[in-house]
């Protein structure tokens, strides 16, 4: 398959919504596509009906370059592996491995590559997710193999609450990349910033960050920092809960069942070790439709930890970030407003998707404000 590329600003990147439906017309993703499953920037791949639970005295399951890896379930010990269906609804409890094959498969074209990212609903639950496929080593990266039609299938483990799932559901996005990823270097995040406002801050910024900001730094991404105050409270606190969560439910259950609300002490918080936390940026990203974003998972900016478990940020996506925080660090950590958190990548598409993040294609966080939590939650009201 060649990609038709008359149309577009740029020869290598991130494809825009169009271009992936072009990959369902030319058969590289089977089976036929499922317009509502396509994003701005990405797809989201569909749960099976099956699910294999995993023993963990196996250790890590872990994909093969040179097997399927429905093969390599077959080599494990008696008695490791266990056959369910989610038909109906299957509970995945805190603490153990799944496996979970996905509907789509993909085939072989030439200089595309494939990411995978957790999407937001479920990274807002603490859902660990990663994209295993046929003759990969890699988690969540795919490459193409010539000659050979790929399964994909995803390892989950919920690290907070005990989670129903079904068939058909969608717990990850993928981005297709040709021939290049697209991440804007320097010099060109620079010119976007002259251009484009990518990001607002919050006035209770403190002064040394706002002054920080007039003299932008672009050699590493953009930063981003922890909003602990202006707000009746700083962030969410998950509980130790055993009642699941039932992912067929919107707007259903109520916030402070599962989570304890932090409440800010001259703007600042104590953060315990192994904790899984919600918090908001400072920054209000403003995703211009030419560009996606990404969160980094992991940086020593202003702590060891986690910072996200859905990090991909599709075009046009405009709102305040939800940061979901484990902390690794081995004792408490005290947390400052106007600390440094993270930090933002920027990815060029080649051109403007045909679809944009927002309400009138069913977005569920746009233009959200403050530490939003998944759709599964009732809207918050602690008074």
């Amino acid at each position: 398959m060649v990609l038709n590329l008359d149309n577009c600003d740029f020869k290598e990147g991130t494809l825009p919504s169009q271009k992936i439906r072009e990959l369902f017309d030319n058969g590289i993703v089977k089976p036929s596509a499922d317009d509502s499953k396509i994003q701005p920037a990405s797809l989201d791949p569909t749960l099976s009906n099956k699910i294999f639970s995993l023993d963990s005295s196996i250790g890590v399951f872990r994909p093969k370059w040179d097997k399927k890896i429905e093969d390599i379930l077959k080599t494990l010990p008696n008695g490791a592996v266990r056959e369910y269906s989610l038909e109906g609804g299957f509970e995945l409890r805190r603490g153990f491995t799944y496996l979970i094959p996905l509907n789509e498969k993909l085939s072989w074209a030439e200089d595309i590559f494939i990411r995978s990212s957790p999407k937001s609903s479920f990274g807002r639950l603490f859902l660990n997710t990663r994209l295993l496929a046929d003759y990969n080593y890699a988690f969540d990266e795919v490459q193409l193999v010539k000659g050979r039609t790929i399964s994909l299938w995803l390892l989950v483990q919920p690290l907070a609450f005990n989670i129903i799932l079904y068939p058909n559901m969608s717990l990850n996005q993928l981005r297709f990349f040709y021939k290049s990823e697209g991440r804007l270097p320097p010099s060109e995040l620079k010119s976007e910033f002259s251009r484009n406002k990518l990001v607002d801050y919050q006035s209770s910024l403190n002064k040394w960050v706002k002054d920080s900001y007039k003299t932008l730094y672009f050699w590493d991404g953009v930063r981003v920092h922890l909003d602990l105050a202006n707000s009746s409270y700083a962030g969410l606190i998950a509980r130790k809960v055993w009642e699941p969560i039932d992912t067929s439910k919107l707007n259903y259950y109520k916030i402070e069942d599962y989570f304890d609300v932090v409440l800010s002490k001259d703007n600042k918080v104590k953060l315990e070790p192994g904790s899984y936390a919600l918090f908001r940026s400072k920054e209000f990203l403003m995703v211009p439709p030419h560009l996606s974003s990404e969160l980094r998972s992991h940086s020593y900016l202003g702590i060891n930890a986690t910072l996200h478990f859905a990090g991909f940020i599709d075009n046009g996506f405009n709102g305040q970030l939800v940061l979901e925080v484990h902390s690794n660090e081995l004792s408490p950590v005290i947390l400052e407003d106007s600390m440094p958190i993270s930090k933002l990548d920027f990815y060029r598409t080649l051109c403007v998707p045909d679809k944009i993040y927002g309400r009138s294609i069913g977005s569920h966080y746009s233009l959200q404000r403050g530490v939003k939590v998944a759709k599964f939650f009732k809207a918050d009201d602690f008074r």
